[in-house]
């Protein structure tokens, strides 16, 4: 498996990819220069389920800038293309990367502000381009490059849904579709006076989309969408945003940099759907199914020169060479399966992966993410 960041493709991948666009570029050059060779546009799939279509001709016509697409099965949403320029009149690259539905240049690692023409009425803003002028096509980075902007329009996309459905709903509180249209607001007035219950009622309204503004009847996942802080003097930077927190690891007692209120709310928020395999399965319900058989057992397990066992919050803990405490968490394994490291500083390794390898790494087939698009509140 190859990873880089978040993009994860298999080596035979990239091989049939390879294969594939040196074929497709044969065939372009060929049917330029015969104007009427006729080619077979068969598709590719990959490991992941997505498929790879080239196109010569639209409409019966020869493409100045042939390109083999990532397919949609909904081609309203958008498209992600790989050209190839045969006239090679301009200063772009042999092959680039570009998108439909991505129109600000800055997304892109070679911005084109002004819009370039490729097809008839398309236009692109920008487009990734992994392969210097004369250099040795890199496949492995054009291939990222695709999924990697693929994964940016389905953002937009849902994003999007996500706006429209919001801007027809009927809200309980007259100021939830404000704070929805205008992102802040700020209630001002004496204490007591109903400025924190009126917030309550507003987050309420907004993360139920408009089922309730009674926090008390929002489920627990909908509870995490909403927190609040209250400042106060002694309150600080170190509290709201980050600092140095004591800690205690395999290393002795030092201090470890930690998330304050805000910044683990963002974090929060911006926290990924991780899909695992081709049943749909997300990385939650391996998770589940692994702290349900470590509790059926009603013992340690024992691994390697260690034991561990689930406590209350369905969390794994274990005792580590100093007598002292560790827990391998969910939220654990989602940052060590993106990140490939526990955590920043890799705290307790040798403790965490020998469990990640033996009862989780076995049931994660292709790895995928999905954006988080819930709604969010964060009040004061």
């Amino acid at each position: 498996m190859i990873e880089n960041n978040q993009v994860q493709i298999t080596e035979k991948d990239v091989e049939e990819f390879k294969a594939y666009v040196e074929k497709f570029i044969k065939d372009a050059q060929a049917v330029r220069e015969s104007k009427n060779q006729k080619t077979q546009e068969e598709p590719i799939t990959l490991s992941s389920g997505t498929k790879l279509k080239r196109h010569i001709y639209l409409n019966g016509s020869i493409l100045n800038y042939p390109y083999i697409n990532l397919d949609y099965k909904d081609s309203n949403k958008g498209w992600i293309n790989l050209y190839f320029n045969v006239k090679q009149e301009s200063d772009l690259p042999t092959l680039f990367v570009s998108s439909s539905k991505i129109k600000n240049p800055e997304e892109f690692n070679n911005p084109l502000p002004e819009g370039f023409n490729i097809v008839g009425k398309y236009k692109i803003y920008g487009y990734e381009d992994p392969n210097p002028v004369g250099s040795l096509i890199n496949y492995q980075g054009l291939l990222e490059a695709m999924i990697k902007l693929s994964e940016k329009e389905a953002s937009i996309n849902s994003n999007t849904d996500t706006k429209e459905k919001q801007e027809n709903m009927n809200y309980k509180n007259e100021y939830t579709q404000r704070l929805f249209d205008e992102k802040n607001i700020i209630f001002h007035g004496a204490p007591g006076t109903g400025k924190t219950f009126l917030a309550y009622q507003i987050a309420s309204d907004l993360i139920s989309g408009g089922q309730t503004d009674k926090y008390e009847e929002l489920d627990e996942d909908q509870k995490k969408q909403i927190d609040f802080v209250q400042f106060h003097p002694s309150y600080d930077y170190t509290d709201f945003v980050e600092g140095l927190r004591p800690s205690n690891s395999e290393n002795g007692i030092g201090f470890e940099l930690k998330a304050g209120t805000f910044k683990s709310f963002v974090e929060r928020s911006k926290d990924k759907i991780f899909i695992i395999n081709e049943n749909g399965q997300t990385i939650e319900d391996i998770w589940n199914e692994f702290i349900e058989s470590i509790e059926l057992k009603g013992q340690a397990v024992q691994i390697e020169k260690f034991s561990f066992k689930t406590n209350s919050k369905g969390n794994i803990t274990y005792t580590v060479s100093d007598r002292s405490k560790g827990s391998l968490t969910l939220d654990n394994v989602k940052y060590y399966i993106e990140n490939n490291k526990w955590g920043e500083h890799n705290y307790h390794y040798t403790y965490k992966t020998p469990i990640f390898e033996k009862y989780i790494k076995p049931k994660i087939k292709n790895v995928t993410f999905k954006p988080n698009n819930k709604p969010i509140c964060f009040h004061h």
